[in-house]
C-alpha cells in the first residue's frame, strides 16, 4: 500500500505527494533517489515548492552517502552524493530562469548547504532515464561565482554555493526536463526551486498541476495524508461527494480516478486549509505468456534471424498495440527499465537465448508488465543413404529379423548420436509425420520390402530428414557334413586317388542341384571366396600327410548366401602281428603271490609283437578274445593280471595310430610259476645298552622267521634291495653284522629266498636299535603375552601357544635317525596312560592350567615298545598384560584460560598403572592410536594441547615381559576455573519448625549468592550435598528446603560451570547449619493467687518462674496482652489474676520463645448464716451464704463436723452453732455462728421426749 508519507513498492517505488498550502509555499515530503523514481517539480505564481533532500545519517561527512546510479552522463559533476531526482514539464513556451536552494531549515533561514545539479532535456515524456547522455544535457555549466539570472542556458553546476542558477532558453510547451540535485554536505535539509522571470516578456512557465496530480496503475492501493498542524478533524470529498473519513489519512484509495479534497478544521470546526489530491489510475497491462520460437538451422551455424514482432499478438492478448506498445530486450533488468530495446528481425547471439518482452501503458509507462520466451536454433540433420540390406535366410521362410538400430550409425554418419534420433518406418508418409515407428529388431512382411529412415533433432522433432533402403532375403544353403576320408593303403606307398564327385550327393542332401553349386578347396579362405576349386579324383600331395578338404555350397542367385564344411583326407599303412609266449613267476601284485595270478607287463612283449615295424607308427592293444580285438573294445590294461590261474591265452591287436581301421591281430600265451612261501618283513630287535646306537646281529636268525621251508631253500642277505633282486653284493658274514645307523631307525636289510624253479622272494629284514630316554636337564620354556584372541579375555592367563619347534629340538637331542613317536600331555597321569594327548602343539591353549602349564613329553620307540622316555620337559608361561582401566579425562581448570595448557601427562601414570608396580610398567602417551599401537612418537611433559579438548592415547608396557596394552585413551581439556566462597558464615536459624528439638528447615537457595561470591549465576550452578564425597561427585543434591539431621550440621556447597557440558571445573565449600534452640522453660498452666487473706490460707503466693538466667536471657511479661514494662526478670510474682505471658529472648542467638499461664484469683469466704425454718419446727434448716473472689469454691462444716459441699444444713438442733466455710483452693476459711430456737424435748422414760 502506498501512503503520502512513505515509499513502498508496487511495480516501481513511487512517492505520493501531499500538497499543503502554508504561506503560499507547497511542501513535498520526499523525492526519488533514482531516476526512475523522479518526482514532479515546478515553480509558478503561487510561489516555490520545497522537497526534503536526500542524506545518509549512517555515514556523516562531506561527500559521503550513496552516489547516483551508473549509466547517465553527469557532465560537470565530479561526484553525485545523495541524489534527488525530479522532472519538470513546460506549460508555456519561453525562457525559464530559476534559482535552486538547499538549506537546513524548511523556511530557508537556517544554514545553507552546497547545492549541485545537472539537467537533461528536452524529452517527450518522463520515461527517458535511458537517454541521459551528454548530447541531451541542458547546455551551460558553472563552477564558481555568485548565482545570477542571465540569458544564457545553464544546465549544470558544481560550485560550493548553496544557491545556484538554472536556466532553460527557448523551452517549448509540453516538453519534459529531468533534473538531478545532490547534497555534498550530506546533511538533512530542504530543496527549493524559484522561477525569477515570471511575468517577463518571453518568459515560459512550468506546469505545477503535475505536482499534486498523482498517476497510478490500476490495482495499486493508496493512502492520502492531509495531516495539518492545528487541525482536529477533517472533511474528505471524492469528486465533491462527502466521505465518512474524519481523520487526517484517507486509506485504501483505489481505482477509479478521482479528485480528493481534504478540508482541515480546528477544534471549533473552523476551516484552516485544504489539500487537493488529483489521483489518476491508468490501465495495468498484462504480458501474456508466449510460446518459445524454435527454428531449424539450414546451415547449422547456430544463428537465425527471428521476427520478434510475430510474438506481439500473443503478448498483447487483444490490447491495442498503439496504446500498449511492446518492446523486446535482452535482460529482465532492461525490460524493467525499458532500456536497450532490440529490433526485429533479431539474430540470436547465444543458443538458446532468452528474450524479455515489455508491454507498457503509453499514458503511464510505470504501468507495465514483462514476460519472456526463448529463441532457439536447432541443427538440421542429414539422413545418409543406407545400402540395401540383402540377407541370407536363416530358416528359408522368406522372412528375417533386421537390426534396424545397428543401421543408425550409417544414417547418422558423423552426426552426434546424442543430438539426433533415428527411427524407421514402413512408408514415406509415416517417416515424414513420425508415425508408426518400427521396433528393432524388425521382421519383414514382404520380400523384398522398402524401409524409410527418419533422422530428427532430439531437441526439435520438426528438424528432420529421411532416406530409404530395401530389405531382401535369400535362401541359405546347408553344407551337410562328410565323414573324414581315412584310407588304409593296400600297397603302403602313402598315396590314394579320392572321388570328390561321389561326395557331392552327401553335401547336397535334399537340396536342389539347380539352385545350389558344390565345390572343393584346399583352404577355408578359398572356400569362402570360391577360388581355386580342385578337380575329382583328387590324389593327396604328400604320403601319410593328412589334408583338410573344404566344401562350399552356394545359392546360385546370391552367392553371398553360402555354407562351408570340411573333412579330413589321409592315407595310412596296414600293420602285421607276431604270436608270443610270455611266462613269469607268481608275484604279489594282487596281494597274493601264491594263487597263480600275476601282473603281466604286456608292454614288455610289444617289441616281439611288432617285430621290425616302427613302434611310433602303430598302437598295440591286448584283448580277451578275437572279437574284442577285431572291434578294438575292452582293451586289457598293459599291467594285466591273468584271468585263469597259472596260464591264459589272449589276443593282441596292432593298429595304425593314425587310422585305427588299419590293423592286424595275433595270439599271446601267458604262463605263471609258483614262488617260495616267505614272510615279507621280519624284525630283529636290540636295545642299545651304551646309547651309541650300535649292536651286533646274527642275521641267520631271521631264516626260520622268513620261511617254514628254509631247509630246502637258499638265503642270502643284502644291504640294497636291488642287489637282493639281482643276487649281487651279498653280506659276507651274516652271523656278526653290526648295524650302520646309530639311531632308533631300523637298519634295513634284504633277504633273498630262492626255490628250485628259480623263483624267489625278497623279504625285508629290519634291525631295530632303540634309544628313548630324555636327559633330565633338557628343558624348553615358552612365554607369550595374554591376549583376547579366541576368548576375548586377556586377563585369564590363557593364550594360544605354538611350541611345535620343540619336536625338532627333542629329536635333535637323540642320535640322528632314531625312530620314535613323541606325544605331549598336560598331566603326568595322561602321559602314563597315553590318553588326552595334546592334538596340535602349534595351536595349543593352556585352558587347563592358566598362567603356567607343565607339558609332559612321552617318547615311544617305534621299533621296541619296551623302550620308553617320559618326563616334564616343557613349561608354558602366559605373561599377564598390564591391567588397564578407563582413564578419566585430564581436565584442568584455569582462570581466564585461553584454551591451551601445559599438561603434566605423567601425572596420569599412577592412575593408568592403577596400583601396579611402577618399576615394572612403563607408560607412554601419544597423539594418535597408531603411535600408541606402534610405540612411536611418545609425548613428553609438559605437553601443550593442540586442540581443546584433545584425545591422548595411552600405552602401558611391562618392561620385563614386553606385554602391553594400547586400548586406553583420555581427553585433555582446559576449562575455566570455578570459585566457591571459602569463608561462608554459619547459616543459623532459630528452631521455629516443629518441636524445639534442634531441627529446622533451611532455604539453601538463600545461600547461593554468598557461595558464588560475585560469580554470574547464569554461568554457574550451586548445589548442596550431605557429604564432601557427594559434592565432589555431584550426586544426591539436597532439596532447596532442607531439614538438618544433626545440630550443628556441616553440609557442602558445590559450584559447577554450566556453560560447558560435563564440565569438571567445580569448587566446594563447607556450610555450617546451626539450629538455635528457643529458650526452654515451662510455666504451669494455672496459678492461684489468694486475695484478702486472713491468715488461714494454706497456699503460698504464686511465682511464675522461667528458671532461666537473667544474664543469658531477656524477658518481657504481659498481662492480658498488655506488656508489663517493669517486669523484665526471669520470674514474676503476680499481684492480680489474669493471663500472663512471657517472651523470652536468648541474648546470644536472638531466638525467642513464649509461654503463658492463667493466674486465678481466689479468697477466703465472707460467711453469713441464717435459720430458714420456723422456730420450733420439726426440722431446723440452716442456710449458709459464702461469697469470695475469682474462682473461689467453698465447702461447709457445722460445728467442726464433716465437710460438705452443700450450704444447707438440716435437722440442726436448737442452740448456737458454729458454721465454718473454707476455700477449696486453699485460700483460707471463715466462721460464723447461728442460733436455732426450739423448745427442749421432755424427758421421758423411753427417752423419746
Amino acid at each position: 500500500m502506498l501512503t503520502f508519507q512513505k515509499l513502498s513498492y508496487i511495480n516501481l517505488l513511487r512517492q505520493v505527494l501531499v500538497l499543503f498550502f502554508f504561506l503560499c509555499t507547497s511542501v513535498i515530503n520526499a523525492q526519488g533517489t533514482e531516476c526512475r523514481f523522479a518526482e514532479a517539480f515546478c515553480a509558478d505564481a503561487n510561489g516555490s515548492y520545497k522537497f526534503p533532500n536526500s542524506w545518509d545519517p549512517n555515514n556523516p561527512g562531506d561527500g559521503n552517502g550513496p552516489q547516483a546510479e551508473s549509466g547517465p552522463d553527469y557532465g560537470c559533476l565530479t561526484s553525485t552524493p545523495n541524489p534527488a531526482w525530479f522532472y519538470i514539464q513546460i506549460e508555456q513556451s519561453g525562457d525559464l530562469f530559476f534559482i535552486i536552494e538547499q538549506n537546513t531549515s524548511d523556511e530557508f533561514d537556517g544554514e545553507g548547504l552546497d547545492v549541485d545539479f545537472i539537467a537533461w532535456g528536452p524529452f517527450a515524456d518522463t520515461n527517458s532515464c535511458n537517454q541521459l547522455t551528454s548530447a541531451n544535457q541542458v547546455p551551460g555549466s558553472w563552477s564558481g561565482g555568485p548565482p545570477i539570472n542571465n540569458t544564457t542556458s545553464q544546465g549544470c553546476s558544481y560550485s560550493g554555493n548553496d544557491i545556484e542558477s538554472f536556466n532553460i532558453i527557448g523551452a517549448t510547451a509540453g516538453e519534459y526536463y529531468i533534473l538531478l540535485i545532490t547534497n555534498y554536505k550530506n546533511r538533512a535539509g530542504w530543496i527549493r526551486m524559484t522561477q525569477t522571470n515570471l511575468g517577463d516578456t518571453n518568459a515560459g512557465s512550468t506546469d505545477c498541476s503535475i505536482v499534486n496530480t498523482n498517476n497510478y496503475c490500476e490495482g495499486e492501493v493508496v493512502d492520502l495524508d492531509a495531516t495539518t498542524p492545528g487541525a482536529v478533524s477533517y472533511e474528505w470529498l471524492q469528486d465533491g461527494n462527502l466521505l465518512a473519513e474524519t481523520g487526517p489519512i484517507l486509506t485504501n484509495v483505489t481505482a477509479p480516478s478521482a479528485v480528493y479534497l481534504a478540508n482541515a478544521l480546528d477544534g471549533l470546526g473552523n476551516f484552516i486549509s485544504s489539500v487537493e489530491f488529483i489521483i489518476n489510475f491508468e490501465t495495468q497491462p498484462i504480458a501474456n505468456a508466449v510460446t518459445d520460437m524454435l527454428q531449424c538451422d539450414g546451415d547449422n551455424d547456430g544463428l537465425y534471424l527471428f521476427n520478434l514482432e510475430s510474438q506481439s499478438a500473443q503478448i498483447l492478448g487483444g490490447l491495442d498495440p498503439v496504446e500498449f506498445p511492446v518492446t523486446y530486450h535482452l535482460s529482465q533488468a532492461d525490460a524493467d527499465a525499458n532500456a536497450n530495446a532490440i529490433t526485429s528481425p533479431y539474430e540470436n547471439t547465444s543458443n538458446p537465448q532468452t528474450i524479455f518482452a515489455r508491454i507498457e501503458n503509453s499514458k503511464l509507462t510505470d504501468c507495465f508488465d514483462t514476460t519472456s520466451f526463448n529463441i532457439q536454433v536447432f541443427d538440421s540433420p542429414t539422413a545418409n543413404v543406407v545400402p540395401d540390406q540383402l540377407v541370407c535366410d536363416d530358416n528359408n521362410d522368406g522372412t528375417s529379423s533386421f537390426d534396424l538400430v545397428g543401421l543408425s550409425s550409417l544414417v547418422l554418419d558423423t552426426q552426434d548420436i546424442a543430438q539426433f534420433k533415428v527411427s524407421y518406418h514402413i512408408s514415406q508418409g509415416d517417416a515424414d509425420n513420425d508415425l508408426n515407428e518400427l521396433i528393432s529388431p524388425y521382421q519383414n512382411v514382404s520380400n523384398p520390402q522398402t524401409i524409410y529412415a527418419r533422422i530428427e533433432n532430439v531437441d526439435n522433432e520438426d528438424c528432420y530428414d529421411t532416406s530409404f533402403f530395401v530389405l531382401e532375403i535369400f535362401d541359405s544353403p546347408i553344407a551337410n557334413p562328410v565323414d573324414d576320408q581315412l584310407i588304409c593303403d593296400d600297397d603302403n606307398d602313402g598315396f590314394w586317388p579320392l572321388d570328390l564327385n561321389a561326395l557331392s550327393t552327401i553335401v547336397l542332401g535334399t537340396q536342389n542341384t539347380a539352385d545350389f553349386t558344390v565345390s572343393y578347396h584346399l583352404s577355408q579362405a578359398e572356400a569362402d571366396t570360391n577360388s581355386n576349386a580342385i578337380a575329382s579324383p583328387y590324389t593327396n600331395v604328400a604320403a601319410y600327410v593328412q589334408e583338410e578338404i573344404f566344401i562350399r555350397i552356394e545359392n546360385n542367385n546370391n552367392t553371398s548366401c553360402y555354407d562351408t564344411s570340411s573333412f579330413l583326407f589321409d592315407v595310412f599303412d596296414q600293420p602285421t602281428a607276431e604270436n608270443v609266449l610270455y611266462d613269469l613267476c607268481d608275484d604279489a601284485t594282487d596281494g597274493d603271490d601264491t594263487n597263480g595270478f600275476v601282473n603281466f607287463d604286456l608292454a614288455s612283449i610289444t617289441p616281439q609283437v611288432l617285430g621290425t615295424q616302427n613302434p611310433l607308427q602303430f598302437n598295440v592293444t591286448y584283448h580277451l578274445n578275437q572279437a574284442d580285438a577285431n572291434t578294438n573294445v575292452s582293451a586289457l590294461p598293459l599291467n594285466y593280471v591273468n584271468a585263469t590261474a597259472n596260464s591264459q591265452q589272449i589276443v593282441v591287436r596292432v593298429e595304425n595310430i593314425d587310422n585305427t581301421d588299419c590293423y592286424e591281430t595275433a595270439l599271446i600265451d601267458l604262463v605263471v610259476y609258483e614262488l617260495p612261501t616267505t614272510t615279507p618283513v621280519v624284525e630283529l630287535f636290540q636295545c642299545d645298552d651304551d646309547a651309541d646306537g650300535f649292536v651286533n646281529f646274527n642275521l641267520t636268525e631271521a631264516n626260520e622267521l622268513i620261511s617254514a621251508n628254509y631247509l630246502n631253500e637258499t638265503f642270502s642277505f643284502y644291504t640294497i634291495q636291488a642287489d637282493a633282486q639281482n643276487a649281487v653284493n651279498a653280506i659276507v658274514n651274516p652271523i656278526a653284522y653290526t648295524n650302520t645307523d646309530p639311531s632308533a631307525a631300523p637298519d634295513i636289510l634284504f633277504v633273498r629266498t630262492e626255490n628250485t624253479d628259480g623263483c624267489f622272494r625278497v623279504s625285508q629284514l629290519e634291525l631295530l636299535v632303540s634309544t628313548t630316554a630324555v636327559p633330565p636337564a633338557f628343558q624348553l620354556y615358552y612365554e607369550i603375552c595374554d591376549d583376547t584372541v579366541i576368548d576375548g579375555d586377556d586377563h585369564n592367563g590363557v593364550a594360544t601357544f605354538d611350541f611345535s619347534d620343540a619336536e625338532t629340538q627333542i629329536r635333535n637331542s637323540f642320535p640322528l635317525g632314531q625312530v620314535f613317536t613323541i606325544a605331549y600331555y598336560e598331566t603326568l597321569d595322561d602321559a602314563l596312560a597315553e590318553t588326552n594327548a595334546i592334538p596340535d602343539i602349534s595351536n595349543h591353549r593352556n585352558d587347563a592350567s592358566p598362567n603356567v602349564q607343565n607339558i609332559y613329553v612321552r617318547i615311544d620307540s617305534d621299533i621296541d615298545n619296551a623302550c620308553l622316555g617320559l618326563g616334564h620337559h616343557i613349561t608354558l608361561t602366559v605373561n599377564p598384560v598390564p591391567e588397564v582401566i578407563a582413564v578419566t579425562d585430564f581436565i584442568v581448570c584455569e582462570d581466564n584460560t585461553d584454551g591451551f595448557f601445559d599438561f603434566d601427562l605423567e601425572s596420569k601414570t599412577s592412575e593408568v598403572i592403577n596400583g601396579q608396580d611402577p618399576a615394572t610398567f612403563v607408560v607412554t602417551y601419544h597423539e594418535t592410536q597408531a603411535d600408541s599401537d606402534t610405540n612411536t612418537a611418545a609425548l613428553v611433559s609438559p605437553y601443550t594441547n593442540l586442540t581443546n579438548p584433545q584425545q591422548i592415547f595411552v600405552r602401558i608396557t611391562n618392561a620385563v615381559t614386553g606385554c602391553f596394552k594400547s586400548v586406553v585413551s583420555f581427553n585433555i581439556e582446559v576449562q575455566e576455573e570455578v570459585q566457591a566462597n571459602q569463608n561462608m558464615p554459619i547459616f543459623e536459624l532459630c528452631d521455629e519448625f516443629g518441636g524445639n528439638d534442634g531441627f529446622a528447615e533451611f532455604d539453601l537457595r538463600s545461600q547461593d549468592a554468598l557461595v558464588l561470591d560475585g560469580q554470574d549465576s547464569a554461568d554457574y550452578s550451586v548445589s548442596y550435598h550431605l557429604t564432601q564425597l557427594d559434592a565432589d561427585l555431584a550426586v544426591n543434591p539436597l532439596p532447596d528446603v532442607y531439614q538438618n539431621i544433626t545440630n550443628p550440621q556441616t553440609i557442602y556447597a558445590r559450584v559447577s560451570d554450566i556453560t560447558i557440558a560435563n564440565s569438571i571445573c567445580w569448587a566446594t565449600t563447607e556450610i555450617t547449619l546451626q539450629v538455635d534452640l528457643l529458650p526452654i522453660f515451662d510455666l504451669d498452666d494455672e496459678y492461684l493467687l489468694c486475695l484478702d487473706t486472713n491468715g488461714t490460707e494454706v497456699v503460698d503466693l504464686p511465682v511464675l518462674d522461667t528458671q532461666l538466667s537473667d544474664t543469658d536471657y531477656s524477658f518481657e511479661w504481659s498481662l492480658n496482652g498488655v506488656v508489663l514494662p517493669t517486669e523484665t526478670a526471669s520470674s514474676l510474682m503476680p499481684s492480680e489474676g489474669g493471663t500472663y505471658s512471657v517472651l523470652v529472648t536468648n541474648n546470644a542467638t536472638g531466638c525467642q520463645n513464649t509461654d503463658s499461664a492463667i493466674v486465678n484469683e481466689s479468697s477466703p469466704p465472707i460467711v453469713t448464716a441464717e435459720v430458714t425454718s420456723l422456730m420450733f419446727a420439726n426440722n431446723h434448716v440452716v442456710e449458709v451464704t459464702a461469697t469470695g473472689l475469682g474462682i473461689s469454691d467453698y465447702e461447709y462444716s457445722l460445728d467442726n463436723g464433716a465437710w460438705q459441699g452443700s450450704n444447707i444444713f438440716e435437722h440442726v438442733s436448737l442452740g448456737v452453732h458454729i458454721i465454718t466455710v473454707r476455700d477449696k483452693n486453699g485460700c483460707g476459711l471463715a466462721t460464723t455462728s447461728v442460733l436455732v430456737i426450739d423448745y427442749p424435748l421432755y424427758f421421758t422414760p423411753n427417752g423419746d421426749g
